[in-house]
């Protein structure tokens, strides 16, 4: 089959870097379960600003050799390392941005605490696209949310914000298309990692 991932990941200034990785999938009987196989079947495509071109061609040479294997129980659900499990996924996020600021050592009262939870926030959000969700290939429903909201050093609120949506092919159950957004807020500002992913015939 072939199957699809792309990374959009928005910086500063509305910055963005988009990265798309393609590749031939096949599905393998495996024990009580399955074994996904592939590998690229063409250069990625990456695009970004100007000032990080030397980062971004590095990524365009650099060719995904880690992803596979993926091993499914025979419910299709990721088993291992590379599966991530939802809601204490995103509660342990939220403990490592509060542990970053724990460790900032500035006073409660110093604005700049507020800026250290961002950065905090945005590493943990990062931390999240790591793993695939573990229903990725048979997607149980359409639509999940997850919000956790935390107070910051100066008073307001920050939040980070889980989103996962997927269709699936009628016939066969697994995924057609996948996309999961992370999205931290602070005040009137956001800023979002958006994921998607496709599965189709090849052919």
């Amino acid at each position: 089959m072939r199957y699809t991932r792309k990374l959009y990941r928005e910086l500063v200034d509305r910055a963005v870097i988009e990265a798309e990785r393609f590749f031939t999938v096949r599905f393998a009987p495996h024990g009580t379960g399955y074994r996904l196989e592939g590998e690229e079947s063409a250069p990625p495509v990456v695009t970004g600003p100007a000032p990080l071109e030397r980062f971004l061609e590095l990524e365009r040479e650099r060719r995904e050799t880690g992803l596979f294997p993926i091993r499914l129980e025979s419910s299709g659900r990721i088993v291992g390392e590379q599966a991530q499990a939802g809601s204490p996924q995103l509660a342990q996020a939220i403990e490592q941005a509060l542990q970053q600021v724990r460790a900032s050592g500035l006073d409660a009262d110093n604005r700049s605490a507020a800026a250290d939870f961002l950065i905090g926030m945005q590493a943990a959000a990062a931390s999240l696209v790591t793993r695939l969700p573990a229903e990725l290939f048979r997607p149980s429903g359409t639509y999940s949310e997850e919000r956790r909201e935390v107070p910051l050093p100066d008073g307001r609120t920050g939040a980070l914000v889980l989103k996962f949506s997927a269709s699936t092919d009628v016939a066969t159950g697994l995924m057609q298309k996948a996309e999961r957004v992370v999205v931290t807020q602070l005040g009137q500002s956001a800023r979002r990692t958006v994921e998607t992913w496709s599965l189709s015939p090849a052919g």
